[in-house]
């Protein structure tokens, strides 16, 4: 029973580390990353240069989703690749996301399924962040070709 409860704590201890090092990732990243709930979508924690791109704070993003930043159209193509996401793991893409100010932005987005805090999540990367005023959400790429599926952990 002692062997179980040092174990156990090993365990957590190894948790709480892990959590703290995405959370300092998170912190001194330049690129603009976010951890989401893998079930709900929700953001649980965004660094700095996200709630720059996004145009809102960290109180505002904590209550929203992910799906909240996307287009109508993005929509229809998020959620499907999201379902293979949890079943085989990272996924890579260009997309549309709409920020506070309401002008898109075109970007690559790369996920990680992860545990953060005991749950499912998901660390997002955005990097290739540029104006997509030219381009129409519904004229944007939506060939799943253009998404990486690869395995999860």
């Amino acid at each position: 029973m002692a062997s179980k409860k040092t174990s156990l704590r090993s365990q957590n201890g190894f948790r709480n580390k892990v959590d703290e090092a995405l959370q300092l990732a998170l912190k001194f990243s330049p690129s603009p990353m976010w951890i989401l709930d893998r079930e709900s979508l929700a953001f649980l924690e965004i660094n700095k240069a996200a709630q720059t791109q996004l145009g809102y704070g960290a109180a505002k993003l904590k209550g929203m989703t992910i799906v909240d930043v996307f287009s109508e159209d993005e929509k229809m193509r998020l959620f499907p690749n999201l379902k293979r996401v949890g079943r085989i793991g990272l996924f890579s893409g260009k997309w549309h996301i709409l920020p506070k100010n309401g002008q898109f932005l075109s970007v690559t987005l790369t996920s990680r399924p992860l545990t953060y805090k005991g749950g499912k999540a998901l660390l997002i990367t955005a990097s290739q962040l540029t104006p997509a005023e030219a381009v129409s959400p519904v004229e944007g790429n939506h060939d799943d070709e253009k998404c990486a599926i690869l395995p999860s952990s």
